[in-house]
C-alpha cells in the first residue's frame, strides 16, 4: 500500500517576491522528493504521482516567475527540476477531484471546509484524508507549515439536506522537507490502526513496522501455521 500524494491548491497565492516565490516552489518539491525517496525494502512509500485539480504549469506566484519559471530558474537544483518534469508526466490534471469526493461518499452529499475559515472550500484536502495520504502545500502562509490542517467534513443527508453532520478531522500535510518524517511515520500509524487480524498484520508488517524484522524462531515455527499461505509466503525466507 502507498501513501497518495494530494496538492494543496488553496496554498497558492502571491509572494512578496521572487525569491520567496523560489523558495516555496523549492521546498516544496525537495519535500516531495523526500517523499517519494522513501522505501522498505526497495518498495516505495509513497505514490509518485501527485493528485492536483490545478496545472502546475498554470501556478503563478508573482506578475513574473511561477512554476514555468522555477523549471528554468538557474539557481534551482537541476535534479529537482528533472524531477519535477517526471512528476508531472505522472500527474493527470483531468481527473476532477470532486469526483472523488462523491466515490467515496456513503451520504448524499460531502462538503470539506477549513475549521478556521469555513467558508473555504478545501475538496484537495478532503480527498488528502479520503486517502488517508499526504496533502502536500507551498509555504505561503502559517497554516500551510503545520505538519497537520484542521478541516470540517459536512455530510448531507436526503431526509434533511439542510442541517449535515459536522466531523472535525486533521490531514498530514509537507510543505518543507523537515516535516517528511513526521508525516511518513504519522502515515504508518494509521495505517496499523486499520488492522483488523493476524493475516492483515502480516500483509502491513514491513510496511507499518519497517524498522523491526521477524525473528528466526518466530518464522520458523509460528508463521507456517497460520492459515493466510499467500500473505505468509513473501516474509519466509
Amino acid at each position: 500500500m502507498e501513501a497518495e500524494l494530494v496538492f494543496n491548491d488553496l496554498s497558492i497565492t502571491t509572494a512578496p517576491s521572487e525569491e520567496i516565490a523560489r523558495k516555496w516552489l523549492t521546498d516544496m518539491m525537495e519535500a516531495v522528493a523526500d517523499l517519494i525517496d522513501e522505501e522498505i525494502n526497495g518498495k516505495p512509500i509513497c505514490n509518485r504521482a501527485i493528485r492536483t485539480n490545478r496545472d502546475f504549469y498554470d501556478i503563478d506566484l508573482t506578475e513574473d516567475y511561477g512554476y514555468i519559471e522555477w523549471l528554468e530558474d538557474a539557481q534551482v537544483d537541476q535534479v529537482l527540476q528533472r524531477l519535477a518534469h517526471q512528476l508531472d508526466a505522472r500527474s493527470p490534471v483531468e481527473q476532477d477531484l470532486k469526483t472523488e469526493v462523491k466515490a467515496y461518499d456513503e451520504f448524499l452529499g460531502s462538503e470539506f471546509v477549513l475549521k478556521q475559515t469555513p467558508k473555504i472550500e478545501a475538496t484537495a484536502l478532503g480527498v488528502a484524508l479520503l486517502h488517508d495520504g499526504i496533502a502536500i502545500s507551498l509555504a505561503s502562509e502559517p497554516r500551510w507549515c503545520q505538519s497537520k490542517i484542521e478541516i470540517v467534513q459536512k455530510l448531507y443527508e436526503e431526509a434533511d439536506a439542510e442541517k449535515p453532520h459536522k466531523i472535525n478531522h486533521k490531514v498530514r500535510q509537507v510543505s518543507h522537507p523537515d516535516q517528511v518524517d513526521f508525516a511518513i511515520r504519522d502515515w504508518q500509524h494509521s495505517l496499523s490502526q486499520k488492522i483488523k487480524n493476524v493475516s492483515e498484520l502480516i500483509e502491513q508488517w514491513e510496511t507499518v513496522f519497517s524498522h523491526l524484522d521477524w525473528c528466526e524462531e518466530y518464522e520458523q515455527k509460528m508463521l507456517p501455521h497460520l492459515p493466510n499461505k499467500k500473505t505468509l509466503r513473501p516474509f519466509i525466507r
